[in-house]
């Protein structure tokens, strides 16, 4: 690719890449999915010990991403985000960044999109199975949905009991306070 084509390509990813809570948005889904995943690794590799992480084909039913655990049990790992989709319309369609929107998550919309989010995952088919675990990660760059506010409310609560998912992670954004992208465990 030539120099020009490559910077009108760069240009039009730019242009096209969403203006809202986008930290993790990349040129693919599956670009975004596995930058979550590497922040998800990064904040818990000492507690998951994954081993032969891969990227299952292209499927609606498989898990994001497969691994084993040290024993070699197989485990599944989906990725799906917390973000206002009303914003992320917005914003879109601002030039000045002066009249730009955000969302203003009070807690209890947070809570209750969390078990929305899990309560639709456990009821999905997954292929690729079975699996002696099914995690559920959500991430979120949202500005009102902060590590510091919610670092420690979100362990406190109550996720569960849910039939097939095992594991529940919240990913916050990247936090220069602590110098990572936080996450906590859920309680199911």
């Amino acid at each position: 690719m030539d120099g020009e084509r490559c910077a009108n390509r760069f240009i039009s990813m730019m242009k096209s890449r969403r203006k809202y809570a986008g930290f993790y948005e990349g040129d693919t889904k599956e670009l975004k999915e596995s930058g979550v995943f590497q922040d998800f690794v990064d904040a818990n590799a000492s507690e998951l010990q994954l081993t032969n992480v891969q990227r299952p084909e292209k499927s609606h039913e498989s898990p994001d991403f497969l691994s084993n655990d040290p024993q070699g049990k197989r485990i599944g790992i989906e990725v799906t985000e917390i973000v206002s989709e009303k914003a992320i319309r917005i914003n879109q369609e601002v030039d000045d960044k002066w009249k730009s929107v955000y969302c203003d998550w009070p807690e209890s919309a947070v809570v209750k999109e969390i078990r929305t989010i899990l309560c639709k995952k456990d009821k999905k088919k997954y292929v690729g199975g079975p699996f002696e675990k099914l995690i559920v990660v959500i991430y979120t760059d949202e500005p009102t949905i902060q590590f510091e506010k919610y670092g420690s409310v979100l362990p406190s609560g109550k996720f569960g009991p849910l039939n097939q998912i095992t594991d529940a992670y919240f990913l916050f954004s990247y936090d220069p306070s602590v110098k990572c992208s936080p996450c906590v465990k859920l309680q199911l």
